[in-house]
């Protein structure tokens, strides 16, 4: 044998002999019946691990004003991941008719970079903090939003400054997006989900603030200039109309951070902001339009309602959740909705209905309720007059104390449990600050939402049927869809 073999058998013979022992004392465990884990018999109860409780600081909700009126909002939530972001109120409400749809173009600029940070490289920095961006835009608002670990904060509102003035708009790259933009919405146009609620606020308030489109068109696309992009900017995104939003985050390092990103901004003076009042019209509006090759009709019966300032909102929310509704076919039980009122005396009764619910929109002055249905173009005419029916009923029918119990109890408890979604505490934070100036907790909503009587949701019900009707019908065959003076007439004769 030569000495390097010789060498390796008396290295393996080493090996075996330091592991015997371990592999001995295994086996010896389990012929004895013990664990190896602290040596205890199998019939023995481990002991307690050792645990202590850990301290964390008390959940609570600061407002702060910058220097320059920018305002800072927080709240601490122990959680490891924090969502940092900014509120515009900005928004098409705010806009003319050629350019209402610049925020929403906007929404989709944010995957392009910026004139510092091409879209390459903003991306790796996205994946190499573990961060994930969100542009939102609304009728009333432009938000911002970055999910991140706390300590990457800072990353994040440097980003949403560099977003907000130092966007990647070139021209030619400005071409591009716009034949983008247009093939995205074209995918849109197809799904009612996304489309239905666009039109009824543009029927709800033809030609001014809330009825403007939220979306740009063939037409509307071509007035988006880089000159209109940087004239929106200009008049919107003025710090004393902003507000800088963390949750997970402490408030003072919040405010420090926003201060470096935003502090060297100024109002102009020279900006004129528009702020009419939003003048809910009513009217009619159909349209021949197919739904993803759907052939079904979509009706909508709509009316003005209450709006974030006023005392009755929260009857107007118990209203909503009594009348609930939904899809004809539901995988669940109760807490699908199957108690309110659209599903047991409308998708129990007639089985030709495919949809039916109610909703809301609300804005800071005025809000519209809708009554949202479809089923097959020959039956649009029944379909209408059940949906004319269950308006009037919810002034002519008063709750009982079962129902008016159940709408409030699970109303209340989809308010804490959102409340325990950071994106949603997030969005609520803002406006709420927005709206009201301060923040009211689930606690607070609670006890309103128990205060609310029988004659609380009558009183909000019959105030929104005294408004004009607004009556949206959608489809390939809207002919059989009655006029809204008929609708109108019926509900005048019913009350």
């Amino acid at each position: 044998m030569s000495g390097t073999g010789a060498i390796a058998k008396r290295m393996g013979t080493l090996s075996q002999r330091q592991t015997m022992p371990a592999t001995l004392n295994i086996a010896m465990n389990s012929a004895l019946g013990r664990s190896s884990y602290k040596e205890l018999g199998l019939n023995e109860l481990y002991p307690s691990p050792e645990y202590s409780e850990p301290e964390l600081s008390p959940l609570a909700t600061n407002i702060s004003t910058l220097g320059n009126g920018m305002r800072v909002v927080s709240r601490t939530t122990n959680d490891p991941m924090a969502n940092i972001g900014v509120f515009v109120n900005a928004g098409s409400r705010y806009c003319s008719p050629e350019t209402s749809g610049v925020g929403h173009f906007l929404e989709s600029c944010a995957v392009e970079g910026t004139m510092n940070i091409n879209p390459n490289r903003f991306q790796e920095n996205l994946a190499r903090t573990g961060s994930t961006l969100q542009v939102q835009a609304f009728r009333d608002a432009m938000l911002y939003q970055m999910e991140t670990l706390p300590r990457n904060a800072d990353f994040a509102l440097e980003n949403f400054a560099e977003l907000m003035f130092n966007p990647r708009l070139e021209d030619y790259r400005l071409s591009k997006m716009k034949k983008e933009y247009l093939w995205r919405r074209g995918d849109n146009m197809k799904e009612p989900e996304m489309e239905i609620p666009e039109y009824m606020h543009q029927a709800a308030y033809q030609g001014n603030t809330l009825g403007l489109p939220m979306f740009c068109d063939h037409h509307s696309i071509q007035h988006v200039s880089r000159a209109v992009l940087d004239e929106f900017v200009r008049v919107f995104y003025q710090p004393s109309n902003m507000i800088v939003v963390g949750v997970g985050i402490e408030h003072a390092r919040l405010e420090q951070l926003a201060a470096s990103a935003f502090g060297d901004q100024r109002d102009d003076s020279g900006a004129q902001l528009q702020r009419d009042t939003a003048k809910y019209t009513g009217g009619t509006l159909k349209s021949k339009v197919s739904f993803d090759g759907n052939e079904d009709t979509h009706i909508a019966l709509v009316f003005e309602t209450e709006n974030w300032k006023s005392p009755d909102l929260m009857a107007l929310c118990v209203l909503n959740m009594m009348m609930g509704g939904g899809g004809s076919f539901s995988a669940g039980g109760p807490g699908k909705g199957m108690y309110t009122r659209l599903y047991r005396d409308v998708l129990g009764t007639y089985h030709w209905i495919n949809h039916i619910s109610c909703s809301h929109s609300i804005f800071d002055d005025s809000g519209i309720f809708a009554l949202y249905g479809c089923c097959a173009s020959q039956s649009a005419s029944e379909l209408t007059s059940v949906m004319v029916r269950e308006a009037i009923n919810m002034v002519v029918r008063p709750p009982s104390e079962k129902e008016l119990a159940r709408a409030k109890q699970a109303l209340a408890a989809n308010i804490c449990f959102e409340f325990e979604n950071r994106q949603i505490v997030f969005e609520d934070l803002a406006r709420q600050v927005q709206v009201y100036g301060a923040h009211k907790t689930p606690e607070m909503w609670r006890d309103e939402i128990m205060a609310v009587g029988k004659d609380d949701l009558t009183r909000v019900a019959k105030k929104l049927l005294q408004s004009n009707p607004t009556l949206l019908a959608m489809g390939e065959d809207v002919s059989r869809v009655p006029q809204q003076e008929e609708v109108k007439t019926a509900i005048k004769e019913s009350l």
